[in-house]
């Protein structure tokens, strides 16, 4: 019994050790992909106030809070939409112009495609449950049905699903990897920055805690997806035949470290 317990101990800590790789690796893709997504969400506005022959003023980023892209738009109607489809119009981009690049120092840049269409369409449903404030509101305001606000949503998270799923093997996940391991590694990626934010709120943002607690549901959004993801990967032969990636500690630790900076730049300058 001795031998045989001492090998299950070691087979569990070699699974821990090769988890942890692409733990760090999808950390710091979710803190750098979830935030150039909010980023590149305010472009899109912006963009569609200088391409309409309006000045764009500023751009404000608050990871955990309001982000803004003030101006003097020509076409304010299209200016609400565009954050939403500009700017995951240009993630799904940078996603394209890396697709062909399997090296994991590129997940990052990847993963800003899934994880926009998981911020923008999530965005979309805090904003209809809560109709106060934010870009939902303005549309609605407008005259836009919010039946096209939740099936453009729906849209939103359900592509991201399937990329999510497309993403797997550039995070280390095999076809036939099993669900425990999946759920372990987007636990351990995702759970420290969405506790990072909850700890934020209840400190210095309680009177909007509830509000940002549905709008940041991105988290919850992903871990629903592991298993259908799961199912794509493995029922679907194109994707079934991309081969895992080998995650190296450099490239797992130079994710962590790009995450944090680019929070921390975008943060201070923007």
């Amino acid at each position: 019994m001795e031998p045989h317990y001492h090998l299950r101990l070691q087979d569990m800590a070699n699974t821990a050790r090769d988890s942890l790789r692409p733990i760090l690796l999808l950390f710091g893709s979710f803190v750098f992909g979830s935030n150039a997504a909010i980023v590149l969400h305010e472009l899109g506005h912006a963009a569609a106030i200088w391409v309409t022959g309006g000045v764009v003023v500023r751009i404000r980023f608050e990871p955990f809070a309001w982000s803004y892209a003030w101006g003097l738009p020509a076409n304010y109607f299209f200016m609400v939409w565009a954050g939403f489809g500009l700017g995951t119009a240009f993630a799904l981009l940078l996603m394209v112009l890396v697709w062909r690049f399997r090296n994991p120092y590129w997940t990052p840049v990847f993963m800003i495609g899934p994880f926009a269409m998981f911020v923008n369409g999530v965005y979309m449903i805090g904003g209809m449950l809560l109709r106060g404030r934010g870009d939902v509101a303005e549309l609605i305001r407008l005259g836009t049905l919010p039946f096209l606000i939740a099936v453009t949503a729906i849209a939103l998270v359900s592509g991201g699903i399937i990329l999510e799923g497309v993403a797997m093997p550039r995070l280390g996940l095999r076809w036939n990897d099993p669900l425990g391991k999946r759920i372990a590694i987007f636990g351990g990626g995702l759970l420290p920055y969405l506790g990072w934010a909850v700890i934020y709120h209840v400190v210095f943002n309680s009177p909007e805690f509830v509000l940002w607690l549905i709008c940041g549901n991105v988290g919850t959004i992903l871990f629903v997806g592991v298993p259908l993801s799961a199912v794509l990967q493995s029922r679907c032969c194109w994707v079934r035949t991309i081969e895992a990636a080998t995650i190296g500690w450099k490239p797992a630790c130079f994710a962590v470290i790009l995450g944090i900076a680019f929070f921390a730049v975008a943060s201070s300058w923007l």
